[in-house]
């Protein structure tokens, strides 16, 4: 038998290419970069959302006891008035360079308690200047999030 076979078939090379967008970050595809200050932006948000916390009364099952802002975070302390469990849910805001250059923000809450593992839970990507989309999905997320 020869080196070279006829009966022997070739692999499919095509089967087994890769795609190269498969080893690089995706870029963004918007052309309409942010035009405002972001860091002030985002500190209007963190004003808006606190303050809009501290007002609300009525949170379902849940009781929220204490509300703090610091940095990036919003920390949530929650207690359970019937089973007596507390939790601290912090809400972590987060961003690249290329979503401070397009005006975006990631929120996630991340839910901790005694003898409980920490759970992360994403929240969603939003521009910074859209305060009542952010509100109303960190209200949403906060109601799923705590179980008690």
């Amino acid at each position: 038998m020869a080196w070279f076979d006829r009966n022997h078939k070739k692999p499919n090379v095509l089967k087994y290419r890769l795609s190269f967008d498969d080893f690089w970050k995706k870029s963004v595809n918007s052309r309409a970069k942010f035009a405002g200050k972001y860091k002030d932006e985002l500190a209007k948000l963190y004003d808006v959302l606190d303050r809009n916390f501290e007002d609300e009364t009525d949170w379902g099952h849940f009781d929220v006891d204490s509300i703090a802002t610091a940095g990036n975070n919003i920390r949530f302390r929650v207690s359970d008035p019937e089973y007596g469990g507390r939790l601290l849910v912090n809400c972590v805001f987060w961003y690249h360079h290329t979503d401070e250059k397009y005006g975006y923000v990631n929120v996630d809450l991340v839910a901790t308690g005694l003898k409980r593992k920490a759970e992360t839970k994403f929240v969603g990507k939003f521009t910074v200047t859209d305060h009542g989309t952010i509100e109303s999905a960190i209200r949403a997320g906060l109601k799923t999030c705590v179980k008690f």
